[in-house]
């Protein structure tokens, strides 16, 4: 997986936290809730959350830093490792890996180590959240994120752009119907938000100004900076069963 998620404290402070929903909706996928493995699992955002559905759950990521400001809790363990060669002491209910499966290295690699490690009537769920809506001012922040800036971001993105439907997903599809994140965000919550993109790092390393002459624009048509705008996210869930 990439390295580039690093900065493990700003991810935290500033990345949405997913629909309350949603730990319920991949709970209802295995049939049992004993372990849960979340690969990818950054700072802890939905890690921690399915803590209140199973009885453990261990969160992977690749990053030292995403790991050392991962969120505690008691039923929840995490290690540093990359999604093809993470192993568990018992058999898996549920996987996971949000926002974080097109930065797999090897799918194929990691899909054979998930069976490996799955229990009877467990289940795997990719979860993405996608370009989000700014209210108001959605149609400049948009040209923003499709225009020259859109060269910092890694091809592997498209997978998000696209609901991650071109990825490749070899399990017996499980109906998850998850509703959107929905967020209140001043201008500055909003430009720290950006401030997490990889696409923001990769313009910073090569010396770009263009985010910070984005949210200067952007605070000029924005009015009041500490209003709030309704920040909507769509959320896409693909899940299978990965043994019956």
């Amino acid at each position: 997986m990439s390295p580039i998620f690093d900065a493990g404290a700003d991810y935290a402070a500033h990345r949405p936290s997913y629909p309350e929903e949603l730990p319920g909706l991949l709970a209802d996928l295995p049939t049992r809730t004993r372990l849960a493995l979340d690969v990818g699992c950054g700072t802890g955002q939905l890690t921690v959350p399915l803590a209140d559905r199973f009885d453990r759950v261990i969160g992977v990521d690749v990053s030292e830093s995403q790991i050392a400001s991962a969120i505690p809790h008691e039923r929840v363990s995490y290690r540093v490792g990359a999604a093809e060669d993470v192993s568990v002491d018992e058999p898996v209910d549920l996987v996971t890996v949000a926002q974080a499966a097109h930065w797999i290295d090897d799918l194929d690699a990691f899909y054979d180590r998930v069976r490996s490690l799955a229990a009877e009537g467990s289940a795997i769920a990719l979860i993405s959240y996608g370009l989000c809506h700014l209210e108001g001012l959605d149609e400049m922040y948009r040209e923003f994120y499709r225009g020259d800036f859109h060269r910092f971001w890694d091809p592997r993105r498209r997978h998000v752009e696209e609901g991650l439907a071109a990825l490749p997903f070899p399990f017996a599809p499980l109906a998850v119907d998850c509703p959107p994140i929905i967020r209140r965000y001043t201008h500055r919550q909003f430009i720290d938000y950006l401030g997490t993109w990889s696409a923001t790092k990769e313009s910073l390393r090569r010396g770009s100004t263009e985010l910070t002459d984005f949210a200067a624009a952007l605070a000029d048509a924005w009015g009041d900076p500490g209003q709030p705008r309704t920040v909507t996210w769509p959320v896409t869930v693909r899940a299978g069963r990965i043994h019956d």
